[in-house]
């Protein structure tokens, strides 16, 4: 596992997803360069990127079995897991080669 879910983590995870699913056509990462969609370094981020979003997503699975059904936070954490599935469709149907041509 990568580490215990936090919101600040997945709150810049889900950020992140809604660019990348907005976008479209190229990326500025954080530092400023921008990458193209035919760029090799576009390929790399998108895949660093699907990775950090399964494992988060892992993350949601096993502290969602950890916690008690009725608790506050068991529900906080199926509102991650949506937000974060929500959040991530772009990049999961980019990832999947399904993501629609302008």
């Amino acid at each position: 596992m990568s580490g215990p879910v936090t919101h600040h983590r997945s709150r810049r995870l889900i950020t992140f997803g809604l660019m990348l699913g907005l976008c479209g056509c190229a990326i500025t990462r954080p530092d400023g360069t921008r990458l193209g969609p035919r760029s090799d370094a576009f390929a790399d981020y998108v895949e660093m990127t699907f990775r950090r979003q399964n494992e988060l997503a892992s993350d949601l699975a096993f502290a969602l079995d950890e916690a008690e059904p009725d608790s506050p936070r068991y529900r906080e954490l199926e509102a991650l897991e949506i937000e974060l599935e929500t959040a991530c469709r772009g990049l999961n149907a980019f990832c999947r080669g399904s993501y629609p041509k302008s």
